[in-house]
């Protein structure tokens, strides 16, 4: 995907220099030298390249590199329309004619032999060869070749070439003072809340974003004193442009004390109301990064546990209680029925009555395959993360599916016990029905939709496209 942006004199997109890149910039661009910015994902380099070319005059053609990028997407194709066949410049192409800042971004992504294709107009020949047209093209003046790589996300089967490095000025980008220090420095024990569903609308603006929402079913906020909230990012016109999760501190939000259910009481779900708030760019995350598990903290942060994804982790940790749930049922039911004497049956003891032997070894299967199904998935997502490697879609599939199918289990197995409790399981104070009530209401959060997930899942066997929005 490519995007061609033109100074028009608008306000200066927002960069905050810290150091002297952007002097060094000016300079290889005053030279025709093409520039290489090295740094982690999220640290601003696309910003900078943005602000660069803003403040020199010059369009900027972005391209976003990726495993199919062929060296036809950049420099141009033959089209059919109509009768003809007509010639279509690529991005490479289109700057090389018309001056522009050409940037491609996360180039690793794309194929070495496609980056070939650069070498021509990196050196001082600054010439590219269109080999369909038999063109051979010199780069216009304002020309210069800009590209992104981040070292520390790559492996040994994804790097540069030495002789595709050394075609470049190199700048060196971190990040600014963490979101981690902020939340972390002061009390690493500090608790942040959430509430991750895209209720909140935010706006861009020099250095981050004004958000505004309600957010409902923030467990545990009354404890927190910063929270992580879900909001779409909307142009002009309203369109949501980015799905983003923002952090806060306590003193930008509210909680209203609207929990009152019948089920999960203890966990204080309440509303979080945030009114025209500005978050800087370094305390959000587009969830295009987190579901490529490309985040700054997971740069920082080189264990294993965070190369997990988003999809695999968030939807374990509404069903592992569920899960606990079914089994604190199991321990209750058991305890009681080895006590309980059924006057309805002449007295005939629960534990010796056959019927109540099969719902009990029903529901102790059911309670162990869920467990067991997600304890072989986190094993085998840990195994790759531990061995640096990619996160493969078969197994985030596989870990959705018996995501929603454990909570499934641990349901059936809390209702096969509930109703073979008898009457007195229905007083307040019973253990068993609070595990009912509680297991029901974990069921009804959006992570748990069978449907949806089984559907993924699916999918996915069937060689189709699973869809972007996916939480895997």
């Amino acid at each position: 995907m490519s995007s061609l942006r033109l100074a028009d004199g608008g306000d200066t997109p927002y960069y905050l220099p810290l150091g002297n890149e952007v002097e060094l910039f000016r300079a290889a661009h005053e030279r025709a030298l093409p520039v290489m910015l090295k740094g982690p994902t999220g640290c601003g380099k696309t910003r900078f390249v943005e602000h660069m070319a803003h403040v020199l005059g010059r369009p900027l053609v972005t391209v976003a590199c990726h495993d199919d990028l062929s060296a036809s997407d950049l420099t141009g194709r033959y089209l059919i329309k109509g009768s003809e066949t007509v010639w279509l410049d690529g991005p490479l192409t289109t700057a090389v004619r018309t001056g522009a800042i050409c940037y491609l971004d996360e180039v690793v992504e794309a194929r070495q032999d496609t980056l070939v294709v650069i070498h021509p107009v990196t050196d001082d020949r600054r010439i590219l060869p269109i080999e369909k047209t038999g063109e051979l093209l010199t780069a216009a003046p304002g020309f210069q070749l800009v590209i992104s790589y981040n070292p520390g996300y790559q492996h040994a089967l994804k790097d540069l070439k030495p002789s595709t490095r050394q075609r470049f000025v190199a700048l060196e980008f971190d990040f600014p003072p963490p979101a981690q220090e902020e939340v972390w420095a002061d009390d690493p024990e500090t608790r942040a809340s959430s509430s991750y569903a895209p209720t909140g609308r935010a706006t861009a603006v020099d250095g981050g974003h004004q958000l505004t929402g309600r957010w409902s079913f923030s467990s545990g906020c009354n404890h927190a004193t910063w929270v992580l909230l879900g909001g779409f990012v909307v142009d002009d016109q309203g369109h949501p442009v980015d799905f983003r999760t923002f952090l806060l501190p306590i003193r930008d939000y509210t909680i209203d004390d609207v929990w009152d259910t019948v089920g999960l009481r203890g966990t204080g779900s309440n509303d979080i109301v945030v009114e025209d708030v500005f978050v800087p760019e370094h305390r959000s995350l587009s969830f295009t990064d987190v579901t490529k598990c490309r985040c700054p903290g997971q740069e920082a942060n080189p264990g294993p546990l965070f190369r997990l994804p988003y999809g695999s982790v968030f939807p374990y940790s509404i069903t592992a209680p569920i899960i606990g749930m079914a089994s604190g049922a199991y321990d209750a039911h058991i305890a009681y029925q080895r006590k309980r004497v059924r006057a309805s049956y002449a007295g005939q003891k629960a534990a010796e009555d056959p019927h109540g032997q099969v719902r009990v070894a029903q529901a102790a299967a059911e309670i162990d395959a869920a467990w067991l199904a997600l304890e072989r998935n986190m094993a085998d997502l840990m195994a790759h993360a531990r061995a640096g490697e990619k996160i493969p879609i078969p197994l985030r599939l596989r870990v959705r599916r018996d995501q929603v199918l454990g909570t499934g289990r641990s349901i059936s197995a809390v209702d096969l016990l509930f109703e073979n409790s008898g009457g007195r399981a229905l007083a307040a104070g019973t253990v068993i029905q609070r595990h009912w009530r509680d297991a029901h209401a974990g069921r009804v959060h959006a992570i748990n939709d069978p449907e949806r997930a089984l559907t993924m899942f699916g999918r996915g066997e069937f060689g189709l496209d699973v869809g972007p929005d996916a939480m895997l």
